[in-house]
């Protein structure tokens, strides 16, 4: 890294003193005209841009929230809530089953594993409708991922050299608390993404609510994980303890992976809006001070700047600390 920047400004030094001593006269113009140009048409694009980006944010909470709202519906605790939040963590325990026992897998293992996800899709489904069929499948999906689990945590008890070898209880324990630590991130990630989804990120106000309420909603999700592991504090100990917490660990991410694909998706969001926010007039401020220079002083900062950034890339010390210094007076 130290080279690449060294490089770097060796490299923008040496264009900047070739800038001010090789322009002639009509150039300097040119790039006059063309400074002033680039700043008129930043100035003309500003609030577009600001539009154009704050309606691509709007479409897309708008869009997320549909999706939602279609496959959890629209309250925290209903059937509909419980038995998506079931079939997707189900889903991903099983999935998680088949990657980590791909060196083990027989193919009677894999085929279950597959029927069984392939059986609680189908009961996903049928619980985004509501009514009766969300309460099968909240009372159904769970228990049939269990049996599944079962079934092939006594394959592998009776196969001969077997190197994945967990007590169906252990495993049991593992999933039930996985699951209920995967609702409650559930609950806390869509709360958060509802609640910053209504303010749409207005003004500064709604940018820093998205920044805070994200960040907020994932150590809401973190709650639970803490609780179950300082209840079990005193149950596992050492290796059996360490063993138990790297693998709840491993479940509670993939069982709450959409969970933070979604709060961090709206961290994304908020972070780009007021990064654009902040962005935009400090470009149109630094352009408005170079073309208010003039091109004489453009020249002699160009030179000034120039051979700063390039001592300062062959120096034997790297400090930057002149540099700015040059800019700050440049344009201040």
């Amino acid at each position: 890294m130290n080279f690449g920047l060294r490089a770097g400004l060796v490299a923008v030094g040496i264009v900047l003193i070739v800038l001010a001593l090789l322009c002639y006269e009509d150039e300097e113009k040119k790039i006059q005209s063309r400074i002033e140009e680039y700043w008129v048409r930043l100035s003309d694009v500003e609030r577009p841009a600001y539009e154009w980006h704050d309606r691509l944010a709007k479409h897309i909470l708008a869009v997320s929230n549909h999706i939602l709202n279609s496959l959890f519906g629209p309250r925290y605790f209903s059937w509909q809530f419980v038995s998506t939040s079931i079939s997707i963590s189900s889903i991903a325990a099983l999935l998680l089953t088949l990657v980590i026992e791909i060196p083990e897998l027989r193919l009677l293992n894999a085929c279950t594993i597959i029927a069984c996800t392939g059986a609680l899709v189908l009961l996903a489904r049928a619980g985004t409708r509501g009514g009766w069929y969300s309460k099968v499948t909240a009372l159904a999906a769970f228990p049939a991922m269990l049996c599944c689990e079962a079934f092939i945590s006594y394959r592998e008890w009776h196969t001969p050299n077997s190197d994945f070898k967990l007590s169906f209880y252990y495993q049991a324990a593992l999933l039930i608390l996985g699951a209920v630590a995967s609702f409650a991130g559930d609950v806390a990630a869509i709360w958060a993404f509802r609640k910053i989804s209504a303010r749409q990120f207005k003004g500064w106000l709604g940018i820093w609510f998205g920044i805070v309420g994200t960040i907020v909603g994932a150590l809401s999700m973190l709650v639970l994980p803490l609780v179950i592991f300082f209840l079990t504090l005193n149950v596992f100990s050492g290796m059996e303890g360490a063993v138990f917490y790297a693998t709840f660990l491993v479940e509670l991410i993939v069982m709450d992976l959409a969970d933070f694909l979604l709060i961090g998706g709206v961290f994304a969001i908020a972070i780009t809006i007021a990064i654009h926010h902040l962005a935009w007039p400090f470009m149109l401020r630094a352009l408005y001070s170079v073309q208010r220079m003039g091109f004489s002083r453009i020249r002699a900062a160009s030179w000034s700047l120039g051979l700063a950034m390039f001592g300062c890339g062959i120096a034997p010390s790297l400090n930057l600390k002149p540099v700015w210094e040059l800019i700050r007076r440049q344009l201040g």
